[in-house]
């Protein structure tokens, strides 16, 4: 009876020692459940005090855990699988996919929550099936939405609306994004198409069936056409011939002063006038190169990163025309004397002979190979004496004529350009180079803007 009584109180003792568990640690915390009915995600964030963050993070790497069980998988049928292929796009796509996938989660549910040391646990569970069915209907929704931009597409380039067709097809793929991964058929006019492939297609074709043509095919320019042309560019559908107004066009050449580069978009008659004047005359090759901008089109801010990438990889055709340059020759005759001296000089004449050259253009001996006459007349004259120095003056005039004389170009007169040395003719000379100085660069250049 005594070993009884004992035994007893033993037992009660361990009972007191041993209470149950308040807050027991669920088993999703250490082994997340598998399920062919749900998707399960956990997450977990560190309780800090004072704040309730904790709870708002853990919620979304249950949800980021929760995604990442919905496998994407890139159908050898899909846009994405034609874009790796063709268009070089990288494979982090699929993360973008899901990352919207994460944001457009719907119908999961709160299993459980569990608090402990520190740290807050939530446990969601989303139904596979009910998934893929609101997912399906979320499809097809936009499938036929993008198979309207589709269709009105193509009737907008049929009435050769160019901006308004490509609008619509890059809207019509822009918004199949989520499904670029996927095998999208869809039926449109009794056959069976992959509505995004198609679109992708149409973009495709469009940008080939634009055709560029410039007339002249060839620019001349001369001292006849005073170095100005007009190279008409024309845009039109090379399948059916119709002219394409609104095509953002850019062209080049290179100018006297640089590249010359312009963007404009075509006229209703799909033509674009193009000014070809002031060209560089030191190069013995130009050209005007005349390219499709089809990101002009669109308003960069619809357009994301890789709906951009898409865009900027487009074929579209581009245009040379070569710019063929007759530079004038210039025949250079002088009269220049130094005081009352009968030696005639050819300083100015060499001088400007020289700067001539510099700006790629050619100087003859031949008058009757010339185009342009450049007559230079210089004589100085004493002009006493300063501070024990003698004093020079030259009175300088330069005239650009056809040959005959009868079409003036350019002339201009310089007076009383002073030289001072210890006699008269040297200050002549000193004048003289005064005058040489005054035939510099930014003159020759103002002479060439002239005629040019």
């Amino acid at each position: 009876m005594l070993g009884a009584g004992c035994s007893s109180k033993k037992q009660a003792a361990q009972e007191v020692v041993a209470p149950a568990e308040t807050n027991p640690r669920p088993h999703w915390v250490d082994r997340k459940p598998t399920s062919s009915v749900f998707f399960h995600g956990i997450g977990v964030a560190t309780r800090r005090p004072n704040s309730t963050d904790h709870i708002e993070t853990a919620r979304n790497l249950a949800l980021n855990d929760l995604a990442s069980e919905i496998q994407i998988n890139v159908s050898s049928n899909s846009i994405l699988y034609t874009l790796e292929r063709d268009y070089k796009f990288q494979s982090e796509f699929t993360e973008t996919i899901r990352t919207s996938t994460n944001l457009n989660l719907e119908g999961y549910e709160l299993v459980d929550t569990w608090e402990s040391n520190g740290q807050y646990w939530v446990y969601y569970r989303l139904n596979r099936s009910e998934f893929y069915a609101r997912k399906e209907a979320e499809k097809r929704a936009v499938l036929n939405n993008a198979a309207d931009f589709y269709r009105n597409g193509r009737t907008a380039w049929q009435n050769q609306q160019v901006a308004a067709a490509f609008d619509l097809q890059v809207r019509a793929l822009s918004i199949m994004k989520p499904y670029w991964t996927e095998s999208n058929e869809f039926d449109i006019d009794g056959r069976t198409i992959l509505l995004d492939n198609a679109i992708l297609q149409e973009i495709q074709d469009m940008a080939n069936h634009i055709n560029l043509v410039a007339e002249p095919s060839r620019v001349v320019l001369n001292l006849k056409n005073g170095f100005n042309q007009q190279c008409v560019i024309t845009a039109s559908d090379r399948i059916t011939g119709s002219m394409l107004g609104g095509v953002p066009v850019r062209f080049q050449y290179r100018g006297s002063n640089g590249m010359v580069r312009e963007l404009q978009n075509t006229a209703s008659n799909g033509t674009l006038i193009v000014p070809i004047k002031n060209p560089e005359f030191t190069t013995t090759y130009n050209e005007l190169r005349a390219q499709i901008e089809l990101e002009q089109l669109f308003d960069r801010r619809a357009l994301d990163r890789d709906m951009l990438r898409l865009v900027r990889n487009l074929q579209t055709p581009d245009l040379k025309v070569q710019i063929e340059l007759e530079r004038p020759v210039f025949f250079i005759e002088s009269n220049e004397q130094n005081l009352n001296n009968r030696e005639m000089l050819s300083r100015l004449r060499d001088h400007f002979s020289s700067e001539i050259i510099k700006n790629g253009l050619p100087v003859s001996q031949n008058r009757g190979q010339a185009d342009i006459l450049v007559s230079i007349h210089a004589r100085t004259r004493e002009g006493g004496e300063t501070n024990g120095f003698a004093v020079a003056f030259l009175n300088l005039s330069i005239s650009l004529t056809d040959l005959a004389g009868n079409k003036v170009y350019y002339e201009e007169s310089m007076e009383d350009i002073r030289g001072v040395s210890n006699t008269h003719v040297r200050a002549g000379f000193t004048a003289f180079d005064r005058g040489q100085e005054r035939i510099d660069r930014a003159f020759i250049q103002r002479v060439l803007n002239t005629i040019m």
